[in-house]
């Protein structure tokens, strides 16, 4: 997936970014913040901003998945990776950015504004 991203982001100008949608417990958005962290100019200029989210609230996935606190931290410690919770993939105008993290900077990035969209684990 990564290789995928990598190639769909070269065809777009800086900065990038990227949206995930329903990522559980957050650990495929940690996986790519630490691929990016090992060599953050091999796929990504440092303008890279990504935002994790989840249909659930953040209440109801830290009950659901144990290590979705640990997740959230990580995240939370690597530079352009922000969180939302109940972001609605029918409906992501209607729930997102008001769902975003508290950062002004989430608040900026509107749906029709990234550069890919992921989405993994649909309920559908």
């Amino acid at each position: 997936i990564f290789y995928r991203l990598e190639k769909q982001l070269h065809q777009h100008s800086d900065p990038h970014s990227v949206l995930i949608l329903g990522d559980g417990d957050f650990s495929f958005a940690v996986a790519v913040s630490e691929f990016i962290r090992k060599d953050p100019q091999k796929m990504f200029s440092m303008n890279f901003h990504c935002v994790a989210s989840s249909l659930e609230t953040k209440a109801a996935l830290l009950a659901k998945y144990p290590t979705a606190e640990a997740n959230i931290h990580k995240l939370n410690q690597h530079r352009g990776f922000h969180t939302a919770f109940e972001v609605d993939a029918t409906n992501i105008t209607g729930t997102y950015p008001a769902a975003a993290s508290s950062s002004q900077e989430d608040l900026d990035y509107s749906p029709a504004l990234f550069d890919a969209v992921i989405f993994n684990f649909p309920y559908a």
